[in-house]
């Protein structure tokens, strides 16, 4: 069997292929069998770096009109049935979230009022969708009625809302809400 005297890494100076024996690791092994390890290693490393691509692909096609739409639902949803949870992933940590009141409001207190039980919203239903889809952003402007009850005082209108998704390290989030109330009809 023909050896040869691979040096793999800085272990004696630099690799040399064709002399008689190959020490890898204080190990003399044959010379095919270090050729075949340095193959196997070149191919795995391909292996990987070619699937972890096609990972980074697969998660960066752009969203549909459709997906937005079931963000938006999801949200809705979750502010309508309280579930906690659901807004601690789908609202972005620095979320502005402007109500139609005026107020301003962070993630924090969002999600706080409705925790604690100082607003209670009753289902909302978005209608009137309009999404448009900028690359990682995607606006929503839509309509919904809203009955909330705020600290014991309850609060009735048709609010027209603008809703910005991004997509962030965590996946497409709500960064920005405002709410606009329309006025009663006469």
């Amino acid at each position: 069997m023909k050896k040869c005297d691979a040096v793999i890494g800085k272990h004696q100076g630099q690799p040399r292929w064709g002399a008689k024996s190959c020490r890898l690791a204080f190990t003399k092994l044959p010379c095919d069998f270090a050729k075949q390890i340095t193959f196997a290693a070149i191919l795995i490393g391909a292996l990987c770096a070619t699937l972890g691509l096609g990972q980074l692909y697969a998660h960066s096609k752009p969203p549909t009109t459709q997906d937005i739409i079931q963000l938006e639902q999801k949200w809705a949803s979750a502010v309508s049935g309280h579930d906690v949870a659901t807004l601690e992933k789908l609202l972005a940590d620095n979320l502005t979230h402007i109500h139609a009141t005026g107020r301003v409001e962070t993630k924090a207190q969002f999600i706080d009022a409705i925790r604690s039980g100082d607003r209670k919203y009753a289902p909302i239903v978005p209608e009137d969708l309009n999404v448009r889809i900028f690359g990682d952003t995607a606006i929503v402007t839509g309509k919904f009625d809203l009955k909330v009850v705020s600290k014991g005082k309850e609060i009735t209108g048709v609010n027209l809302f603008t809703h910005v998704f991004a997509k962030t390290p965590a996946g497409w989030q709500l960064v920005a809400h405002q709410a606009t109330t329309l006025p009663a009809a006469k």
